[in-house]
């Protein structure tokens, strides 16, 4: 399981330090978060608490460019669809992992619908 891959790579980082490959718990710790966040629930903390985490996982994924496609599928698919959607929690958590990721917007047709997202927020008209 990814948590057994995380604890192992924690155990292992001082020997390690040096090893630029993914570690081996972050990719299976994003598709984890995908699976969750693809199956409906009607407690919006379950996504809340997944795109906290993945907003605080910003600055580990940066150095590895092979996650940063992933990400923005998982912004695209997961955390866009927030910005106008109808819980104000989740909306404005959506904001902030957009604050927290912009590097990982390359799209430029969706970094336009998220910027023009983020406006309507701040004029409250979201």
């Amino acid at each position: 399981s990814y948590a057994i891959d995380m604890i192992n790579y924690f155990v292992t980082y001082k020997e390690n330090e040096k090893d630029e490959s993914v570690p081996p718990y972050l990719e299976k710790f994003l598709t984890h978060c995908v699976e969750t966040m693809s199956q409906p629930s009607e407690d919006f903390r379950i996504k809340e608490s997944i795109m906290l985490a993945i907003g605080h996982l910003a600055p580990h994924i940066l150095p590895y460019e092979s996650l940063h496609a992933g990400v923005e599928n998982i912004l695209k698919d997961h955390i866009f669809p927030e910005l106008q959607g109808d819980n104000d929690f989740l909306k404005a958590r959506a904001l902030w992992v957009y604050g927290e990721m912009p590097i990982f917007v390359k799209d430029s047709h969706h970094a336009v619908e998220a910027v023009s997202n983020t406006y309507k927020c701040l004029l409250d008209e979201c």
